[in-house]
């Protein structure tokens, strides 16, 4: 399977996925991110955008041209020309990881703002970031995240969090996107 990353506006996302979805050798995906929300105490799940803007396309064979695709809303595609767009390395990782949950990251955790964690469960097991704030009634926090070398600022709920054990280091680089 080939994996590229497509950026378009975040309006934008769900026409482009329709559209491409018509060819069979092609699947996109927007990565979703599970949060829960509490409604008069009542905690419901809601699916919002992980990175917005972002599609993860994949296909069967290699995409020779781009060019349809930017008649379709995408801006740009992400990765290196020399390579012909493909995803390598930790974004490889991810956007196999990303295609095995179907687009769905799950529900995540919190501890204390500053703290450096690990997640430790689902399609981003492994991966390092930085707790930047906490809304405890609401049990959410922001983690920062490296994605395509931006730090990128993601609110999340509690669930899938750890703090690295002693002496394990936890730095945002470790197994950024």
């Amino acid at each position: 399977m080939y994996c590229y990353c497509l950026f378009c506006l975040q309006q934008n996302a769900e026409t482009i996925i329709r559209q491409l979805s018509h060819d069979p050798s092609l699947e996109v995906l927007s990565p979703r991110l599970i949060q829960r929300k509490w409604v008069k105490g009542v905690p419901t799940e809601e699916s919002h955008p992980y990175l917005p803007g972002y599609l993860f396309l994949y296909s069967e064979k290699p995409v020779e041209s781009f060019a349809s695709f930017r008649r379709e809303g995408v801006i740009r595609v992400l990765g290196d020309q020399e390579n012909r767009f493909l995803l390598a390395g930790n974004d490889l990782q991810f956007a196999e990881r990303l295609h095995d949950c179907g687009g769905v990251l799950g529900i995540q955790k919190v501890y204390e703002a500053g703290d450096r964690i690990r997640l430790c469960e689902g399609v981003l097991t492994g991966f390092a970031g930085e707790i930047t704030k906490v809304n405890r009634q609401r049990r959410r926090m922001e983690v920062t995240f490296m994605f395509d070398g931006v730090a990128r600022k993601v609110w999340m709920g509690y669930d899938i969090v750890t703090k690295p054990a002693d002496g394990e280091n936890a730095s945002a680089n470790d197994k950024g996107f």
